[in-house]
This record gives structure tokens, C-alpha cells and sequence, in this order.
């Protein structure tokens, strides 16, 4: 062998490397590249699926929204044959009581007291059309 082939030999000997050595250099090297990629893909599938569960609870087609208060006064206005100035007492009371309504602890109480001021608005002709609607909401099953 001549000197260079023999200099040749002998360094890349020196500098062969296992395959077991190159696979755990590779592993260190793309594992973290692995892992933050698992982080990611589960992060993502985790906001998909709460927008998915939070979208699903916010469709409630089953129940209808109640009347306003504005379309409640308009159709007594039709039934009952309101006044003008009956009208706008009608909407003075429900703005006062509109608070208290949606509270479901003294919510009926309000009703009541709210329904009374109504009433004391009303002629006796269109007290007895008041009467003879019907009350409340249909009950469940």
C-alpha cells in the first residue's frame, strides 16, 4: 500500500460510526421535533372539539323566544282596545317590573304585583276581556 491509501486507511477508520450511534443521534435530533408536534396536533383537535361541544349547546330550535314587551303591549292594544295613554302606562309598568321578572326567586310575586297595577289601568269593559284571556304559559309535560 502506498502512503496516501495507507494515511486514507487509517483516519476514516478512525471516524466510522456505528449505525446504533447514528440512530440515537437522529432520535435526540427529531425528538423534541416529534414532540412538539404531538403538542400541537392536540391542542388542535382540543379547540375543535370545544367549539364543536360550546356550538352544539348554543342550538335550542325547541324553544321558542317569548314576545317582547313592546309585541305584548301591541296585541293587548288590538285585544283590549287600549288607549294611547293607556299604552304608555302599560310600558311604564312592565319597565319597572322588567328587572324583577327575570328573577326567577320573586319573579311570580313581581307577576302578580304588575298584573294588579294592569288591571287598575284598564275600564271595566276591558277588564273582563283581560279576564277572559288565558293565563300563563302552557303548562309542561
Amino acid at each position: 500500500m502506498s502512503a496516501l491509501n495507507q494515511y486514507l486507511f487509517n483516519h476514516t477508520t478512525t471516524f466510522q460510526v456505528s449505525t446504533k450511534e447514528i440512530y440515537k443521534k437522529d432520535l435526540q435530533e427529531y425528538e423534541p421535533i416529534k414532540i412538539d408536534v404531538m403538542k400541537k396536533f392536540a391542542v388542535i383537535i382540543g379547540l375543535i372539539s370545544l367549539s364543536t361541544f360550546g356550538y352544539a349547546q348554543g342550538q335550542r330550535p325547541d324553544r321558542p323566544q317569548p314576545p317582547s314587551i313592546e309585541e305584548r303591549i301591541s296585541k293587548a292594544k288590538t285585544e283590549l282596545n287600549l288607549t294611547d295613554e293607556q299604552v304608555v302606562q302599560w310600558k311604564e309598568i312592565h319597565s319597572r317590573y322588567e328587572s324583577a321578572m327575570k328573577d326567577r326567586s320573586g319573579g311570580e310575586a313581581a307577576r302578580e304585583e304588575m298584573t294588579a297595577e294592569l288591571k287598575a289601568t284598564l275600564t271595566e269593559e276591558q277588564l273582563t276581556k283581560f279576564k277572559e284571556q288565558p293565563k300563563g304559559k302552557p303548562q309542561r309535560r
